[in-house]
């Protein structure tokens, strides 16, 4: 039921990159051949993790807060804010997509068990 736009697939491009290759984020062209090399890749997976999603909210799988929070310092450090905005994305963006990313997790190792 949640369209998916060309920016939710950048979105999800940009935390990728930034979690594979921290120290390149400052790199145009890097970004640029990661982006040319997986936007189809990464389209299926945003695609894959919405039908994933709206299965967790079916079955009641959920992520706390705090469990995004930690997240987001575990991945950003302690200038979450800083850091997501070098990204050229809002807080709320970066919490939104972790908090799909880990219920995904949570939905694919229930689905292993």
């Amino acid at each position: 039921g949640k369209p998916i736009s060309v920016m939710d697939v950048v979105r999800k491009m940009d935390l990728l990159f930034y979690r594979q290759y921290p120290e390149l984020t400052s790199s145009n062209m890097a970004r640029y051949q990661f982006y040319t090399s997986g936007w189809r890749t990464l389209l299926g997976a945003v695609i894959d993790d919405q039908l994933i999603v709206a299965d967790a909210e079916e079955k009641g799988v959920t992520v706390s807060d705090g469990e995004v929070r930690e997240e987001l310092e575990r991945l950003f450090g302690p200038d979450v804010v800083i850091n997501v905005d070098k990204m050229g994305m809002t807080l709320d963006e970066a919490f939104d997509l972790l908090k799909t990313d880990l219920i995904v997790q949570r939905m694919t190792s229930m689905m292993v068990r």
